[in-house]
């Protein structure tokens, strides 16, 4: 009995020190559907995040009829995000697209509430195309408070003798470029143009579809899965094809069609699946924050590689310390595998430095040149430290954490400030709970946890672990 509670608390301290720094969702467990409600005939733009917390809403508070749109700026992943809809679809500084118009009204009016926080500003705008170039626009802005729906009307520039044969329009909540402010709305109604036949199609919100896009592993993500709005090809898909438990991903390349801004817009294209840590959204994403040094990366893989001699799939990682690279670590898969094979490869380090953060993603093709016809499975992946990595300091922190007689209350104390969160995890690394640390002693329900041990993690206000451990649960 005693040489198996000694092998079981090296089990526990291993588990722990392992578990505290692999990636979120590595063997591919868990996947999430993406779905969105948006008004018909716009695109919405950032319209849900990863969590859920949507910038565009349909309101009952309407000026004329049922609904109306309500924009909102939100932090994203200590990013800032403005609710934003468009007629037509992003391009480099532009608006690319949009819709057959050819009236020449003399403004446009609508009614508008909104509270813009200080510094921070909302746009209205409606431009006119005729053969592909801008022939005039309309914008207006909205700053400060107004909290009683109120008549806005621009003129648009238009002369008779000269019709557009399309248009485009971009509403936002905020400044279309950094600092936007957390908090700013615009509450949007029955837009209309004046002295024309022509109007904006469901210029009242009154029309709304709900769309479901592909499912994403949680904690990553793909533009597919980010943008329903877009119809974007699915290449990275959930599979029972696992080397364990249920689930592994399957990402591909292909050719076909991509529309503007990912692609050409034109069928041929070669399109690469791509997965990526803590993607935020289809044009940019976070460092997935991570603070130690592990020597080596290994997982399981199987899949084709089209023949090229300068083709591969390919598994890509960066290691960043205060936004500079510290070391990185690839695996390139250069031929065809039909059964699952386990890699390892090193960790390159340029300074001794721990990093504060990473970039994964996972190519199913040569980033550099890209050729169709991959296909990658990938499953079970994790890093491997050398047994004198130094994990953590919890002392540096004093934090101090532990349960009370009756075990059902977890007790934080600690004098940092820069706390933020605790996970608790079980002994198979399940995530079981996140609460938040506001004051500096947290008390945390887990009566609803069975009798066992349990580990957990602490992270800071830089999304850093600082501690992790265990604790009983009795």
């Amino acid at each position: 009995m005693k040489t198996f509670t000694i092998i079981w608390g090296l089990f526990i301290i291993l588990s722990l020190d392992i578990l505290a720094q692999q990636l979120p969702n590595n063997s591919f467990e868990n996947w999430k559907l993406k779905t969105i409600t948006t008004p018909d005939a716009y695109y919405s733009f950032f319209t849900q995040n990863l969590s859920g917390t949507k910038t565009i809403t349909k309101v009952s508070d309407a000026f004329h009829g049922s609904s109306a749109l309500k924009l909102e700026t939100i932090e994203l992943e200590k990013d800032t995000v403005q609710g934003m809809i468009l007629i037509g679809s992003p391009g480099n500084q532009s608006i690319n697209g949009g819709i057959p118009f050819s009236s020449t009204p003399d403004s446009i009016s609508g009614y508008v509430k909104y509270n813009i926080l200080p510094t921070d500003t909302a746009y209205f705008i409606v431009a006119f195309k005729k053969g592909g170039n801008f022939l005039s626009q309309a914008i207006t802005i909205f700053t400060g408070t107004q909290t009683d729906y109120k008549r806005f009307c621009i003129p648009t520039g238009l002369e008779i003798t000269n019709a557009p044969d399309s248009m485009v329009m971009l509403i936002s909540s905020s400044r279309m470029d950094p600092p936007r402010k957390i908090g700013s709305t615009l509450t949007i109604d029955s837009i209309s143009f004046l002295h024309s036949v022509e109007q904006l199609p469901n210029n009242s919100f009154e029309n709304w579809s709900t769309l479901t896009g592909p499912e994403d592993p949680e904690g990553w993500g793909t533009a597919a899965g980010q943008y329903p709005t877009y119809n974007l090809p699915v290449l990275v898909t959930k599979t029972t094809d696992s080397h364990s438990g249920n689930f592994a991903v399957e990402v591909r390349s292909e050719t076909g069609l991509v529309p503007p801004p990912f692609g050409s817009g034109i069928d041929g294209d070669t399109i690469v699946g791509q997965l990526q840590l803590n993607f935020i959204n289809g044009f940019s994403s976070k460092n997935y924050p991570f603070a130690y040094r592990p020597d080596s990366l290994v997982g399981y893989v199987k899949g084709i590689v089209s023949d090229n001699p300068n083709n591969m799939n390919l598994i890509w990682v960066q290691f960043f310390r205060n936004g500079s690279s510290i070391g990185s670590c690839n695996y390139q898969m250069t031929n065809s595998l039909t059964n699952y094979s386990r890699f390892t490869t090193p960790v390159t380090y340029n300074s001794d430095s721990s990093p504060d953060s990473l970039q994964f993603i996972i190519f199913a093709s040569n980033p550099s040149k890209y050729y169709p016809g991959n296909v990658f499975y990938v499953d079970d992946l994790s890093f491997i430290y050398n047994t004198t990595t130094k994990l953590n300091e919890n002392t540096k922190h004093r934090i101090n954490v532990f349960t009370n007689k009756e075990s059902d209350r977890l007790n934080i104390f600690s004098e940092d400030k820069e706390l933020n969160s605790i996970r608790i995890f079980d002994i198979c690394g399940r995530n079981l709970q996140e609460s938040s640390i506001t004051k500096s002693h947290e008390i945390i329900d887990i009566s609803h946890f069975v009798k066992g041990i349990y580990l957990y993690q602490i992270i800071n206000m830089n999304g850093i672990i600082i501690q992790s451990d265990k604790f009983t649960k009795r």
